[in-house]
């Protein structure tokens, strides 16, 4: 990442002038940042986290330049506490996928079979989809957010959201009964919320 570009992104005021970095801010910047991406790497980042997380924390930094009083310590914990936040916030992105998978591929219960420990129920699933289908759920599983999948297949948003609405519609025959509020409570087929039983 270009230094001059990044200080002057920083620095932007949103009317489109640009205003000067405080002073020893440059300075610091560029004796700092690759010494805070190998701090941000040694706690666990990738390379790419710890360019976000460090580009994050000095733009922080920036705006409050003036109040810290060390300057080093600051950026470091800086650099913790934004990548605290990122893999957070990965991790709840990844349950939220976990979830939907499960929602999606899990197996009626009498069967007792996780899917996913049986390759060939997860391929027999996958059988039953279009070749189209079978793309954005193989990106699914490979942890691809909807976004990056319309990006790497050249396709709308919206057009992925509803293939995999037609995804969950054709395998629901191999889902269980739903377990949610709103379910048949008896065989004249009226719905009952479970508060009500």
């Amino acid at each position: 990442m270009d230094a001059d570009n990044v200080v002057a992104q920083a620095a932007a005021i949103p009317q489109g002038g640009v205003r000067a970095a405080p002073p020893g801010f440059e300075d610091f910047y560029r004796s700092r940042y690759r010494q805070l991406m190998a701090y941000a790497i040694h706690l666990g980042a990738s390379r790419t986290e710890a360019d976000e997380v460090t580009s994050q924390t000095l733009s922080q930094m920036l705006s409050g330049w003036h109040n810290i009083s060390d300057r080093l310590a600051w950026a470091r914990r800086g650099v913790i506490n934004n990548l605290i936040k990122h893999k957070k916030s990965e991790r709840a992105r990844m349950v939220r996928q976990a979830a939907y998978l499960a929602q999606t591929f899990e197996r009626p219960l009498e069967e007792h079979a996780n899917v996913w420990e049986d390759p060939e129920s997860v391929n027999t699933l996958l059988e039953t989809l279009t070749p189209n289908q079978r793309a954005v759920v193989e990106h699914i599983m490979r942890g691809l957010s909807q976004t990056e999948i319309a990006l790497l297949l050249g396709r709308s948003y919206d057009a992925v959201r509803r293939t995999l609405s037609d995804v969950r519609r054709r395998l629901e025959p191999s889902r269980p009964p739903t377990t949610g509020r709103d379910q048949i409570s008896n065989s004249t087929g009226t719905r009952a919320r479970k508060e009500d039983r």
